[in-house]
């Protein structure tokens, strides 16, 4: 067996560039259901991933931030 034989395509995961806003890129990594995304620059070369355990991580690390868009949120409705 050889690794290629185990590789999804390319077309299966999600790709976003730089300059694409965070909603938009959670909503392509759940509709192809892969916890990462793919981001490339403009020559779609690949400069990085960003997984689900990294926006997790972010929204631990800024949970008082969190915590008052939602609260604002509800008070604003």
């Amino acid at each position: 067996m050889k690794v290629k034989d185990l590789m999804l395509p390319i077309k299966q995961f999600p790709v976003v560039d730089s300059k694409t806003i965070l909603k938009e890129a959670l909503v392509d990594m759940g509709e192809k259901n892969i916890g990462l995304i793919c981001v490339v620059d403009d020559q779609n070369k690949l400069t990085g991933l960003f997984t689900d355990g990294d926006i997790r991580r972010m929204l631990l690390k800024n949970q008082k931030q969190v915590f008052f868009l939602i609260q604002r949120r509800v008070l604003f409705k």
